[in-house]
Formats: C-alpha cells, structure tokens, sequence
C-alpha cells in the first residue's frame, strides 16, 4: 500500500506508521510535490495540509485519513463524488486533544470574563510589556 502524508511537519507519524506497516511505502510529501507524490497514493493523510479538489482529481487513492479531528481541509463533496472515502480519528478519553480544546475554551472565557484584553492594553500603554 502507498501512504502518503502530506506535511513534512509531522516525521514522527512516517516513523510510526512504517513501524506498525512494515511491509508499505509511507513518505510525507513537500506541497509542491503532492501532485506528484498522490497520483499513486492509496491512502492520503492531509496532517496540517488541504486535500483540495485539484489534489482529489490527481489522485488513485481510496481514501482520505486524517490522525485527528478536524476534515475541514478535504472537499469532501470531491472526494464522495470520485468514491473516494474520508475519515479521521476523533480523539477518546486519556488521548487525542479534547482535554486541551476544552480547557482552553475555558481560559478563554474567564480571560474574557476577567477583561484580560484591556488589562493587557493598560500594561502595554503604561510601557511595562513590549
């Protein structure tokens, strides 16, 4: 099976895939090279990166497989109309980032609440932060 991942951010998923499927060829791929490197992909991992209409088009791949939440980079209505299945991972308890979005959603509120940005304003405008 061929595997591409399309960020070379992330070396540590090629690492651990090639570990768990030793027997496929799983490379990340620059964005300038993902026209190329997806013509003969099965499987397309967008990382941090857009599976756009374009790259859907150029593709061979079945699917289209995030490592976690968010599919809001793939045109999914292109890759349903070329049979092309998407899907991710969502995040369980003691893994993924659920704990993280939740906590900060609530640092956000009580930053609001507590009217961190004028606070921030008056700290900067009396010189004390750059």
């Amino acid at each position: 099976m061929n595997i591409v991942i399309r960020t070379p951010h992330f070396p540590h998923c090629v690492e651990i895939l090639r570990r768990h499927l030793p027997e496929d060829h799983i490379h990340s791929c620059q964005t300038d090279q993902v026209h190329i490197a997806v013509a003969d992909a099965d499987v397309l991992i967008p990382a941090m990166c857009r599976i756009d209409t374009e790259v859907i088009a150029q593709t061979s791949a079945k699917v289209v497989h995030q490592f976690g939440v968010g599919l809001e980079g793939v045109d999914i209505p292109a890759a349903t109309r070329r049979g092309i299945y998407v899907a991710n991972v969502p995040g369980y308890e003691g893994a993924g980032n659920a704990v993280s979005v939740a906590e900060h959603a609530i640092f956000l509120m009580m930053a609001l609440a507590r009217k961190l940005p004028r606070a921030l304003e008056n700290v900067r405008r009396e010189g004390r932060v750059r």
